[in-house]
């Protein structure tokens, strides 16, 4: 997925994997940072 986007060659494919990739991390992120508040 990275080659082509270092290429210049953006597929819809590879835009939806990595836009996908960010928001589970950000969604964890959010999840963890909420449970620690909650202790």
């Amino acid at each position: 997925h990275f080659n082509s986007i270092v290429k210049g060659i953006f597929d819809s494919r590879d835009i939806i994997y990595y836009l996908s990739f960010t928001a589970l991390f950000i969604y964890l992120n959010i999840q963890t940072i909420g449970s620690r508040n909650w202790r």
